[in-house]
């Protein structure tokens, strides 16, 4: 009798129009920058009123830094480190401990790779991210890609 309570709850909760919250939405792509160089791009259209994380955040900062994991391939290599393309902004809080590196509205991963190999080729990646409001914040949440190269 319990679990048919639990289930018609369930059913209910489902019924009322409860929305699991997508506050960034993602954009990618591929530039060639020259003979045999990329640059892959990872973009976060943030919703109003949300932020993301920046990859590297204040020592005692609480929030999760958002974090690029590309999938090795002998047919590519990675060429430097991810930069950030945005209005970076730094959040502090000093009356509740809390700073933060930031991005509201919009940010560009961009990564440089140099293909070795034969065309076309596919780049998988994962990033992790977490947004927040200023009053709560999502969990960490991860985003894949495969970026295909022509």
């Amino acid at each position: 009798m319990v679990q048919m309570s639990i289930i018609i709850n369930l059913a209910i909760w489902v019924m009322t129009g409860v929305q699991i919250q997508t506050p960034v939405h993602w954009q990618y792509g591929i530039k060639k920058v020259g003979t045999g160089k990329y640059e892959i791009h990872l973009k976060a259209n943030i919703s109003n009123g949300w932020h993301l994380y920046a990859q590297n955040q204040p020592e005692d900062a609480i929030a999760v830094p958002a974090k690029i994991a590309f999938k090795k391939d002998p047919a590519w290599q990675l060429v430097g480190k991810t930069r950030e393309v945005g209005k970076l902004e730094h959040y502090n809080n000093s009356d509740a401990g809390i700073e933060a590196n930031q991005y509201e509205k919009t940010v560009d991963f961009v990564q440089g790779i140099v293909v070795t190999g034969k065309l076309p080729l596919i780049v998988h990646c994962t990033i992790e991210f977490q947004t927040c409001t200023d009053k709560m914040c999502l969990p960490a949440a991860d985003q894949s890609f495969e970026v295909p190269i022509h």
